[in-house]
């Protein structure tokens, strides 16, 4: 029935309530018709508003039974999101997209297999995960390229008819990208580059969350106060608790606490960052002065042009959807993959490391796409430098 912390009494009903994250956020009971009437009826409210679309949160868990002690991939949560689709957006143009960190590329199928008549995809966190230690993001491992490389191929190698896949670097729940993988040094710009041109280029659609296009980074958070997430809270008051010291605790929040993704928007270099001209909810990460819209918009070799670059990609190129996904055997470090669409074929190539790596292949250079350095000539063998990355297509591959 779920652990002791995620019940509280309420005394007005003499009751107690379940709650999965926070006691002000009790869980709804979706087995209650009525009450999915009503979520049913606020969504067509927003539809008929004209919205494009849905984000569900958390929605593997909504099919939850708590007295049998399921949370996850309840038995009717795929009946659920049929009649949801049935009585909402099913007959509309919009896009939904389900937040499952349960999801797998078999799952995937359950959900967004178009002739299922549930969403047009789900966030899947495999790629992600390949850096939680026995699945506890806090327990973070370092970037290990050959198992990221594994895990996108699994996702990649799904058929359109049958999924489809969201492409995506963080969100409002991860750390920052270049904090979390990259190099938040003098790399930081390549490496941020390096993932964008990596990911956005495979198979799927792209969500970019905000501030990524920029750089933005970790804040170096000091202590508590400074922290309002309350997942963070609750792990702080844990490690106490089993004897670990705030240092050590604190530490690990600027790894990975949640608000690392929440703190304001980095607009300008002037005081609050031109977010606002009041107190905002968190402190302005201090490298705002330098990280920041407008000083991205004022050089032209920036991350955001390089976002900017891939977005008129995306609009333009039909390979970019339709050609298929096919994984390259390279150095552990080194991550490159073909898309073929059978009369053209285009190599990306990204070395994710801060150190050279090496790269050999037969293919032969067509046309220069894009990337974060130089554009090699030759690609028999070639010296891939830290963080470089690039796109290009190559002579047909069978």
């Amino acid at each position: 029935m779920g652990e002791r912390r995620n019940w509280t009494y309420d005394s007005s009903t003499q009751q107690y309530y379940f709650h999965l994250f926070s006691p002000q956020q009790p869980d709804l009971n979706w087995e209650n018709e009525e009450l999915r009437k009503e979520i049913y009826k606020m969504m067509n409210f927003w539809l008929d508003k004209g919205i494009s679309g849905f984000r569900l949160d958390v929605i593997d868990l909504i099919g939850k039974q708590p007295d049998q002690g399921i949370t996850v991939n309840g038995p009717k949560l795929h009946e659920y999101l049929k009649e949801m689709n049935l009585a909402t957006f099913g007959a509309k143009d919009c896009l939904t997209v389900g937040e499952a960190w349960s999801s797998s590329p078999e799952l995937a199928k359950l959900y967004s297999s178009p002739n299922r008549q549930e969403l047009s995809m789900v966030f899947g966190f495999w790629h992600l995960l390949t850096s939680a230690g026995n699945g506890n993001k806090w327990e973070k491992l370092p970037l290990d390229v050959s198992k990221l490389k594994e895990a996108m191929a699994a996702w990649q190698k799904l058929n359109p008819n049958e999924a489809w896949n969201s492409l995506f670097l963080g969100n409002h729940d991860l750390p920052r990208i270049v904090s979390f993988w990259g190099d938040e040094g003098e790399n930081r710009e390549k490496s941020a580059k390096a993932f964008a041109i990596l990911f956005y280029l495979m198979r799927g659609t792209p969500f970019i969350y905000q501030g990524e296009e920029l750089g933005m980074t970790n804040f170096p958070f000091e202590n508590l106060s400074e922290i309002d997430d309350l997942e963070s809270h609750e792990y702080f008051t844990d490690k106490k608790n089993e004897g670990k010291t705030e240092a050590e605790i604190i530490k690990k929040l600027r790894e990975m606490s949640r608000d690392n993704a929440r703190t304001p928007m980095q607009w300008t270099s002037e005081q609050k960052a031109g977010f606002t001209n009041g107190k905002p909810w968190l402190t302005i990460n201090p490298n705002a002065t330098e990280i920041n819209a407008n000083q991205a918009l004022s050089d032209s070799d920036s991350i955001f042009y390089t976002y900017q670059k891939l977005i008129e990609l995306r609009h333009k190129e039909d390979w970019l959807v339709e050609a298929d996904f096919e994984l390259i055997e390279t150095t552990d470090k080194i991550f490159a993959y073909l898309r073929k669409t059978g009369t053209r074929s285009f190599l990306v190539l990204a070395n994710l490391s801060k150190s050279p790596q090496h790269f050999q292949s037969s293919y032969v250079k067509k046309n220069e796409i894009i990337s974060n350095d130089k554009f090699p000539n030759l690609l028999t063998d070639l010296e891939i430098k830290p963080w470089q990355a690039f796109a290009l297509e190559i002579e047909n591959v069978d």
